[in-house]
C-alpha cells in the first residue's frame, strides 16, 4: 500500500512539473479551459479594471504556476513571492521561467514584505496572488486548521490591513 501512495505521489507532482513546464505554449483559451474559479471573478476584473492592485491569498491547492499565469493573462501584471531554493543556480532558472510567463517574482527573504508594499503603495494596478497556507518565516499566524494548529503566512493580511486594500482568497 505503501509503495502504490508514493508512487501515485511522484507521478502526481511529476504531471505538476509537466503542465508547468509546458505553459509557455498555451493560448489564453487553452488556459481559460483548464481553470475552473469558484465563484466570480468579476470582482477581481472590475478592481483591476479601474486600475487597483488586488491582493489574493492562495494555498498549495492545484497548479500555482496555471493560475499564475491565467491571471497574468486575464487580469494584468501579477506580483509575487517565490521560496528560495538550492542551488542558486535553480532558483535562477525557475525565477527566470515564471518571469517569461508574466510574473514579477521576489525571493522570500527579508526586505520582501516592505518592497511588496511599497508596489502596493504605487497604486499601479498589479495582482498580488499570495500563498499564506505555509509559514516559512517562523513568525506566522497560529491558526486552528482541522483540529490542529498550524502557521501561516500573516503577509497577505499585514498588506491587506496596512495598505487598506481587501484581500481576496
Amino acid at each position: 500500500a505503501l509503495e502504490q501512495v508514493v508512487r501515485e505521489g511522484v507521478r502526481s507532482y511529476l504531471h505538476y512539473w509537466c503542465d508547468a513546464f509546458r505553459l509557455s505554449v498555451h493560448s489564453p483559451e487553452q488556459l481559460a479551459e483548464r481553470m475552473r474559479l469558484v465563484g466570480s471573478d468579476a470582482d477581481a476584473r472590475a478592481i483591476v479594471g479601474r486600475g487597483e492592485p488586488i491582493i489574493l491569498f492562495l494555498g498549495h491547492m492545484g497548479n500555482w504556476d496555471l493560475a499564475g499565469v491565467w491571471c497574468a493573462r486575464h487580469l494584468g501584471t501579477v506580483v509575487t513571492v517565490a521560496e528560495r531554493l538550492e542551488p542558486e543556480e535553480m532558483f535562477r532558472a525557475f525565477l527566470d521561467y515564471r518571469e517569461s510567463l508574466g510574473m514579477v517574482i521576489h525571493p522570500a527573504e527579508r526586505g520582501t514584505y516592505e518592497r511588496l508594499r511599497a508596489q502596493l503603495a504605487t497604486g499601479e494596478p498589479v495582482v498580488m496572488p499570495l500563498l499564506a497556507d505555509r509559514d516559512l518565516s517562523a513568525t506566522g499566524v497560529e491558526v486552528d486548521l482541522c483540529g490542529h494548529r498550524a502557521r501561516m503566512a500573516a503577509g497577505p493580511a499585514a498588506l491587506a490591513v496596512e495598505t487598506g486594500l481587501p484581500l481576496y482568497p
